[in-house]
């Protein structure tokens, strides 16, 4: 018998928005939210979900914002959610690319050379198509 698993992070947009100042560049603007997670992969399908991590992403200028965890679940599960600021910590300064994962949050990337999806530092292969990382 044949058995294929695998442990991979990820990052799920969590379709909510909230109108909101940016703290950074006073921007009163959308905020994005979405959740990291670390994952079991079973046969290529993910089955449970660990290590949830939930965010907010500045639209104007990217910065990036640590979401209370009790609120990002009750995002997670579909409730509508009044985002106050206190819920927020800011974790990193926007680089002015607010579609610029993470904005400047610590993470290092990597690009793939064979399709170009941009990955975690830590990957030694590409999750999208496999081609090994440089």
């Amino acid at each position: 018998m044949f058995l294929m698993i695998g442990i991979t992070d990820g990052e799920q947009d969590l379709h909510y928005h909230w109108h909101l100042r940016c703290g950074q560049c006073g921007a009163v603007k959308d905020l994005v939210f979405f959740m990291t997670f670390t994952q079991l992969l079973l046969f290529f399908l993910p089955t449970v979900k660990w290590n949830r991590h939930y965010y907010a992403r500045c639209t104007t200028c990217g910065t990036v914002y640590e979401l209370d965890p009790q609120i990002g679940r009750r995002i997670e599960h579909g409730e509508t959610v009044e985002i106050l600021p206190e819920y927020l910590t800011r974790i990193s300064t926007g680089s002015g690319d607010p579609y610029e994962p993470y904005g400047n949050a610590g993470r290092r990337t990597k690009q793939c050379p064979n399709c170009g999806a941009t990955t975690d530092s830590t990957y030694d292969y590409c999750p999208h198509c496999g081609t090994k990382l440089n």
